[in-house]
Parts: C-alpha cells; structure tokens; sequence
C-alpha cells in the first residue's frame, strides 16, 4: 500500500467517517483484487483476474486450510464456478469418499442443508437414489446404505479446472484452451483388455506412482504430476481428495502449451 494509504489506516478510526480501520483494510484488499491484471489460467484470457482457490475452497470448513494453492482467474471462470463446486462438494461428502475429520463431517452437513434449501438439487438427487451394500476392502458386507448418481459434467469440470490449475503451478505454463482433458479413475483401468491395461500401467500409472507426490489442505489433496518433457503435448496427474477419492486426468493435443506471461 502506498504511504498515504497507510496514514489513512491509521487515522481511519479517528476520523468521522464511520468506518473503521478495518473496513477500510477490507476494502483497501477489494481494490487491489479489482486492479489485478494477468491471465486466467481456466480460459487462456487477459484481463482483470481474481484468486481462485485450487481445490476449491468449498471443500473445507472454517477455518480453512492455510496452505490452499491459488490460481489467477477471470471474474467469469471464478464465479461461474461456484455451483459445480458446490455440486462437487455435495456429491464427495454425501458418499463414502468424505471421510471422518472435520472437513469431511463438515461438508456432509453443508451438503444436507445445501440439498434441503435447493428444490433442483433434492429432486436430482432423490431421483437416482438407491439402496445399497457398502462392502468393506476385505469383501464383508458392512451395512446398507444409500447410493445415488451423480452429474458427470458437474464433477468433471470442477476436476479439469483443478487440473489445469495443478499444470500452472508445475510447469509456469498455461493450458491452451485447445487441450482435451480425460477425467477417470485407475480402477476404471481394471475392466479394460489386456492389452490397454498393461499400456496403462506401464506409460502412466507406473511412472506417476515413483513421483514423490505433494500434499495440501492438511492432507486432504495430494496429487502427482507427471510430464516426459517440455516439449511433450501430453501430462497426467493423479489427484487424492479427502484421502479417499482417487482421479486421474490426462491432457493431449498437437498443440505445443504456451509460456505463462
């Protein structure tokens, strides 16, 4: 901040304003969010661009985790966004994905208030709902529960936006907007022929599994991220939420990517 900025803070509560000295920090802080200029990391475009929180920060209760990545991202990226991350949310957190810290049992009750307060959402919910049996790693059936599910294209976009944000943060790089990004799990790989999965496993799954993973959100995200070289069209990430919920996304195009500004 400039020095008389500084000085207005200071006298802030002593002048007859009505606002105080921390009003005017939080507004001060608005200003310079609405100044930033670069380019957003989910469209490619330049312009005003705001923090956007990487994962989203919807999947965390207060307070939040001090170590969240950030990404620049333009005002219709970072706003657009909010109601898959809030589907995102609702989806992981009523499974058994969520998890028993407080982030997990935080976010199932936001997701049960977020569905009882949203007509749309009960009803797409309770539509595809189903009982089922939860069956433990060893094959022993637990318990009956519920099962539902859920968008695809909700899901997949909080998680390429995610991916996107992850390449940025690894490479300096932007993601052109041109670049196809496949969203699945490594156990999806299990029902594939033989063939395709040994070819997975030995070009992808392998070589991210002897990368020293990295973790966030107090555990809650990790991920490894994998690219053969600079030059290289394609990458592939493997993403951990809530430490049970494995992703696997991988990016091609003929496109070389094009250095960050």
């Amino acid at each position: 901040m400039t020095t008389g900025l500084n000085r207005m803070l200071d006298n802030a509560e002593k002048l007859d304003t009505g606002v105080s000295k921390k009003e005017f920090e939080i507004m001060a802080a608005q200003k310079q969010n609405r100044d930033r200029r670069g380019t957003c990391v989910i469209c490619g475009a330049f312009g005003s661009v705001t923090r956007d929180h990487i994962p989203p920060k919807a999947l965390f209760t207060s307070p939040l985790p001090s170590d969240l990545l950030t990404i620049p991202a333009c005002r219709k990226c970072n706003g657009d966004a909010s109601g898959d991350d809030e589907y995102f949310r609702n989806a992981i957190c009523m499974s058994t994905y969520r998890g028993d810290d407080r982030h997990g049992i935080a976010g199932s009750e936001k997701a049960i208030r977020s569905i009882k307060r949203s007509n749309t959402l009960r009803k797409e919910f309770t539509r595809t709902a189903h009982r089922v049996q939860v069956v433990s790693p060893r094959g022993i059936i637990e318990r009956n529960g519920l099962a539902f599910t859920v968008d695809a294209k909700r899901i997949n976009r909080v998680i390429k936006r995610i991916y996107r944000g992850i390449y940025c943060f690894e490479t300096g790089e932007i993601l052109s907007v041109s670049y196809d990004i496949h969203v699945d799990t490594p156990e999806s790989y299990a029902c594939c022929d033989a063939e395709t999965k040994s070819l997975m496993m030995s070009t992808v799954l392998e070589p991210l599994n002897s990368i020293a993973g990295k973790s966030y959100a107090e555990g809650h995200f990790r991920y490894r991220f994998a690219r053969p070289d600079t030059t290289s069209a394609v990458s592939v990430c493997v993403m951990v939420f809530y430490n049970r919920l494995e992703v696997l996304c991988l990016a091609d195009t003929d496109e070389t990517p094009a250095p960050a500004p």
